[in-house]
C-alpha cells in the first residue's frame, strides 16, 4: 500500500506543474487473460487459463502541452473473492484443499504518460504510452478443520507496460478507443505466513527473495470511453 501512496502523491505533484490543462474522466472494460497454478496435494497440480471479461476501472485523464497526456486508472478492488473470481491478471500460485477455504484481495492502479504519434483520419488517431502498475494481493486460507493452520500469502509490487491505442473520435467530447497494456516487466516481492503453534513465531512468517519476471504470461485487451470534462 506504500507504494500505491507514493505514486499518488507523486503523480498529483506532477499534475500541480501544468498549467493550462484539459480534463478527461474515462471507463475501461478490460478482457483479461492469464494462468492460475493450483497446488492441491504436493506433487499433484493443475493450471487453468483464465479468461475474464469482466474487470470494470475508471481513469482521470489530463491533457498537457506538447500531445502528453497523464492518465491515472484506478482498478476497482477486490476483498475477499473466492480465489476462482480474483481478476487482477497476474500469473497465481494458489492452494487447494477441502480443509480450508481460499479468499483473496486485490487492491492496483497504474499512472501512464502517452502522447500522440499520429492522426491516420479526422477521426482516428494512433497512441503510445508507458505506465507503471504499483499493485497488492492479499491471500488467505481459512481452515474449516482443527487440523489445518490459518495462513496468508502476500504479493506486492509493480509492473511496466507499453501502451499502444488506438482512438475514434465520436464527437467533440467523447472519444472511444481499444488499447492493449503490454506487460514487460514486473518486480514482486512474496511474503508467506502460517499460524502454527508449533513453530516458533519469528519463523511463521518468511519473506521471499525479490523477483524480476520479464514478460509474464498475463494480457489485458481494452475497450474504453473518455468524456473531456473542459
Amino acid at each position: 500500500m506504500k507504494i500505491i501512496t507514493s505514486v499518488v502523491f507523486l503523480i498529483s505533484c506532477i499534475f500541480c506543474c501544468h498549467a493550462q490543462i484539459k480534463f478527461e474522466i474515462a471507463i475501461y472494460q478490460n478482457t483479461d487473460l492469464f494462468e492460475t497454478n493450483y497446488n492441491q496435494n504436493r506433487p499433484n497440480e493443475q493450471l487453468e487459463n483464465v479468461a475474464n471479461f469482466t474487470r470494470f476501472s475508471l481513469a482521470l485523464n489530463i491533457r498537457a502541452k506538447g500531445n502528453l497526456i497523464h492518465e491515472l486508472e484506478f482498478f476497482i478492488p477486490e476483498i475477499s473473492k473466492p480465489l476462482e473470481c480474483i481478476s487482477l491478471p497476474l500469473s497465481y500460485q494458489f492452494q487447494r484443499g477441502l480443509t480450508f477455504e481460499g479468499l483473496g484481495s486485490s487492491y492496483s492502479l497504474r499512472y501512464e504518460l502517452r502522447k500522440k504519434v499520429m492522426n491516420l483520419s479526422d477521426r482516428f488517431t494512433f497512441n503510445v504510452g508507458l505506465g507503471v502498475n504499483p499493485y497488492y494481493v492479499f491471500i488467505e486460507y481459512i481452515p474449516n478443520v482443527e487440523t489445518t493452520y490459518y495462513s496468508w500469502n502476500k504479493l506486492y509490487g509493480f509492473s511496466l507496460n507499453i501502451n499502444p491505442r488506438l482512438q475514434y473520435k465520436l464527437n467533440n467530447r467523447f472519444i472511444l478507443e481499444f488499447s492493449i497494456p503490454l506487460k514487460f516487466y514486473d518486480f514482486r516481492k512474496e511474503q508467506y505466513h502460517v499460524s502454527n503453534p508449533s513453530i516458533p513465531i519469528s519463523y511463521q512468517t518468511i519473506d521471499s527473495n525479490n523477483r524480476s519476471i520479464f514478460f509474464e504470461n498475463a494480457y489485458t485487451f481494452r475497450l474504453g470511453l473518455s468524456y473531456l470534462i473542459n
